[in-house]
């Protein structure tokens, strides 16, 4: 027996015949999430909905598209717990939100390595994305005259990972120094607008108005650690991004991407 099989038969020490919490959390994340059944278990999730009342996903017999081969898939991740099912439909289980959520946002058909890849290019654009963010701020209120503003525009995605936000800044002179302009940063290498907007962000989003942006910053060349194209900015997002018929919003969470792209630098 291998050393993960010894493993998953200690996640059960009672040696109960179901499977126990542990052992299905496993599963789910080694061979539906990752590992053999992933690109079939992503297929068969791109066809739920999301169901923004109820904070989840769900896909119907009776108002969504088939999905061939899919039900059998289904039943699996029901009985893992991941999903729960009623006579006209199956949803995503509330602690398994989020986690469909990113898995469908990263593409399908990856292998281990290339998934292991792929989150390090993720967080390497998202790093270089921050830093010229930072740049950018500082300029912007420098430029404007505001130099105590300009000093003090600050990173918290280190301190704060569930503040909704990467940076805090300001309109222009603040009274007290006090921020107003709370920004949420996305980078990509192409220079096409594309992210992922995560629930917390939203709701991040609608609390704070018109304080809140997102700065969109394509065109990063890993490399250089520089852009080739200016950031764009959307201030008070979920009017200037969820009501612009520009942007397609895709089912993946909330998957933004529009023709749109920051000027040639």
């Amino acid at each position: 027996m291998t050393e993960k099989g010894i493993d998953f038969l200690q996640m059960n020490p009672e040696k109960m015949y179901e499977l126990s919490q542990g052992q299905k959390q496993f599963l789910i994340r080694a061979c539906y999430l990752h590992g053999p059944f992933r690109e079939s278990c992503h297929k068969a999730l791109s066809h739920f909905s999301p169901s923004y009342g109820n904070k989840t996903y769900r896909w119907s017999w009776i108002d969504d598209s088939p999905i061939p081969g899919g039900e059998g898939l289904l039943e699996n991740l029901r009985e893992l717990d991941l999903l729960s099912r009623d006579d006209m439909r199956y949803e995503v289980n509330a602690e398994f939100v989020e986690t469909v959520a990113s898995f469908l946002a990263e593409g399908k058909g990856f292998t281990e390595k290339q998934f292991l890849e792929y989150l390090q290019e993720k967080e390497e654009v998202g790093e270089i994305a921050e830093s010229l963010v930072m740049k950018f701020e500082a300029k912007r209120l420098r430029d404007a005259g505001h130099m105590a503003e300009s000093m003090s525009v600050r990173s918290v995605s280190d301190l704060r990972v569930n503040a909704g936000y990467d940076i805090e800044s300001f309109d222009g002179k603040s009274v007290g120094v006090k921020y107003d302009r709370f920004i949420e940063v996305k980078g990509a290498r192409s220079p096409k607008v594309r992210f992922f907007w995560s629930e917390n962000e939203i709701k991040k989003a609608t609390e704070l108005g018109k304080k809140y942006w997102i700065y969109f910053q394509g065109g990063i060349d890993l490399g250089a650690k520089k852009s080739r194209n200016k950031l764009l900015a959307f201030q008070d997002p979920i009017r200037s991004i969820l009501e612009d018929g520009r942007f397609e919003k895709t089912p993946q969470g909330l998957l933004v991407e529009a023709d749109l792209h920051g000027d040639s630098l």
